[in-house]
């Protein structure tokens, strides 16, 4: 695009992204308009001058309200007292952004302490699933997703420690990318899970995922194969039987476009996830390294934790050392057994989640929630617990968006994001 008129577009897109933004109920945390016009304007001026610093230079950026941004406060989803630190810097991830020149378009909501994939919050409200309003947007980096959604911004910054990134894209028709663990700096990110956390993103594509990647990790990424002809594929056939048929529907769709193009496909049980049963029954490793992290909140009051998410975290409560370390254990069997099965597949793939967005009143009691939640994250959670890469892409055609997730060894991620921008045109349309 000429200077003059990437200069213009991003004066225009901000513009109009801000005037969005006063109808978008519950998306953002906090929006600064004034800061985000004057990003947007020295962008403008960068563009002009052919001084652009990357190729995400001047595109809009949400912030998750767990990440530091220097001079603001970080809500983790909980209402503002006035009394919370500024941060003093930014957080890592959030540093890298913007030395790359983009806008940061405001901090969104998510539940509180991301602690849920159904994206409810109880204290500021929850943002609106943009496909159907009756429904959950999924958690938790549900505020980004709903963002990128309605065109508000082009990505958003989100963090994913059993599918936070990746739900709310499968629900709201995006592309969510979680990284292998570690490989981008959780600095000024508040923790949740420290095994499990990770820095992920989502975008409209599998493309814009990969160049936000090539900006956090610093790492060039492939282009999209020429032809998927010999891409070795494991399907997962475990609870197969609880997809809804709408998903079902769409999954097998996906199969026979990725056969059509030269995939070889097997499927069975993954004996990686029957060694994690024992441990996903407890909680997972989510629930005591919140306690950990943040068990001092049980004693406050129900304005500050609601049931749902204090239920979780008083379950952390429970764990002795002796059983934590066992489920160390266990965890270490489970991931040696994933990548022995990586030593003769390229990725695995399956539905991201085994449903469709739940209606709000299906997750109207605690309850209720507890019972959906396990059911959104069951699948997800495999990627953080067996250090993988994984994405969710989406299939969006007649009836509601599903996730088509595929996961690959720890430290593939350059080749996981190249396959998917190669796989995404075959199944959006599904």
């Amino acid at each position: 695009m000429p200077a003059d008129d990437m200069a213009d577009c991003v004066r225009r897109a901000t513009e109009e992204a801000l005037a969005a933004s006063a109808t978008a109920d519950h998306v953002f945390t906090s929006l600064d308009p004034e800061v985000i016009a004057l990003q947007a304007r020295h962008a403008s001026e960068r563009a002009r001058a052919g001084l652009r610093l990357s190729g995400i230079d001047g595109l809009r950026i949400a912030i998750k309200d767990n990440f530091d941004v220097q001079g603001q406060r970080t809500g983790i989803g909980f209402r503002l007292s006035g009394t919370e630190l500024v941060s003093r810097t930014d957080a890592c991830a959030v540093a890298r952004l913007r030395r790359a020149g983009a806008i940061l378009f405001g901090r969104t909501n998510m539940p509180p302490l991301a602690f849920s994939g159904l994206g409810l919050n109880a204290h500021l409200g929850t943002p609106r699933n943009p496909v159907d309003a009756d429904r959950i947007p999924g958690g938790s980096t549900s505020g980004g997703a709903v963002a990128v959604a309605r065109g508000l911004v082009d990505a958003a910054l989100g963090s994913d420690t059993s599918g936070s990134v990746r739900i709310p894209a499968a629900f709201c028709g995006l592309v969510g990318f979680k990284p292998t663990h570690g490989i981008v700096p959780v600095d000024g990110v508040v923790p949740l899970a420290p095994s499990l956390d990770t820095v992920g993103t989502i975008s409209r594509t599998a493309l814009g995922c990969a160049a936000l990647h090539r900006i956090l990790t610093g790492r060039a990424v492939p282009t999209p194969p020429a032809s998927l002809a010999g891409l070795r594929i494991f399907t997962i056939e475990d609870g197969a039987e609880d997809r809804d048929a709408r998903v079902a529907a769409a999954f097998d769709a996906a199969l026979r476009e990725l056969r059509q193009a030269g995939a070889l496909i097997d499927g069975g049980p993954l004996e990686a996830a029957q060694t994690l049963r024992p441990v996903a029954e407890r909680g997972g490793f989510v629930a005591v390294e919140a306690h950990a992290a943040h068990g001092d909140l049980l004693t406050a009051s129900r304005d500050v934790l609601d049931p749902f998410i204090a239920a979780r975290l008083r379950a952390g409560g429970d764990w002795t050392a002796d059983a934590y370390l066992q489920a160390v254990a266990i965890r270490a069997e489970a991931t040696a057994q994933a990548q022995a099965l990586f030593d003769r597949v390229d990725i695995v793939v399956l539905p991201t989640v085994c449903r469709v967005a739940p209606r709000l009143a299906e997750v109207a009691t605690d309850a209720e929630r507890l019972s959906v939640n396990r059911q959104v994250i069951r699948d997800t959670m495999l990627a953080n617990l067996l250090g993988l890469c994984a994405i969710s892409l989406p299939m969006t055609g007649d009836g509601l968006p599903v996730g088509l997730m595929l996961m690959a060894r720890a430290h593939d991620d350059a080749r996981l994001l190249s396959l998917a921008a190669g796989i995404e045109p075959l199944i959006r349309d599904l």
